[in-house]
């Protein structure tokens, strides 16, 4: 199992799948204490609640609550990707590091497949959001909203056609012009 980063939202069923079934669970080192939980870079309880008059916001927060999201769920045993370039799996995944949304998130790309596996550094949608399409989550969701923007620049080359994001439906056209859309949302 690949972690794009360890918010609640990603790790959920690792544990189970890294115990249960012997499946390993990697992502990059730097993540691996936030996985296991000996931090946690996730948006609080307040800045939710400071924002529950926006639309979304609250149902959002309540379904979160309902599906267990203020739980503790560490991974006892998550490993760093062994080095750097493709990852020994079936087709071939590539970290891409996109730091900003947590210290250390990275995407996957799959060369082969012309696909970007985004997480949560380039979205297409979120309950918390007006805006459909590529986009940035809202600023709360991120440990660094204006690194999160500066790291698109990451994915803006990749040969991809398809994104699929951590949230919202999957986006066909190239990543470039992904990457565009979300800055210019960024900046508006």
């Amino acid at each position: 199992m690949l972690l794009t980063h360890a918010h609640s939202d990603h790790i959920g069923a690792a544990e189970h799948l890294r115990t249960a079934y012997g499946t390993d669970v990697l992502t990059h080192e730097e993540e691996v204490p936030h996985a296991r939980r000996e931090f946690l870079h996730q948006v609080t309880l307040g800045k939710v609640l400071a924002r529950a008059w926006r639309p979304g916001v609250l149902p959002w927060a309540l379904g979160a609550v309902r599906s267990g999201g203020m739980s503790a769920v560490p991974v006892a045993g998550p490993r760093a990707f062994p080095g750097a370039g493709a990852l020994d799996l079936p087709g071939g995944p590539v970290p891409v590091h996109t730091p900003g949304h947590t210290r250390e998130h990275c995407a996957f790309h799959l060369p082969e497949h012309g696909v970007l596996v985004s997480g949560d550094a380039l979205v297409t949608g979120h309950p918390t959001s007006r805006l459909a399409g590529p986009q940035l989550l809202p600023g709360m969701f991120h440990a660094d909203r204006a690194r999160a923007l500066a790291w698109l620049t990451a994915l803006e080359a990749l040969p991809a056609g398809t994104v699929l994001a951590g949230h919202g439906p999957a986006h066909r056209g190239p990543v470039r012009e992904a990457v565009a859309r979300a800055r210019e949302h960024a900046s508006a």
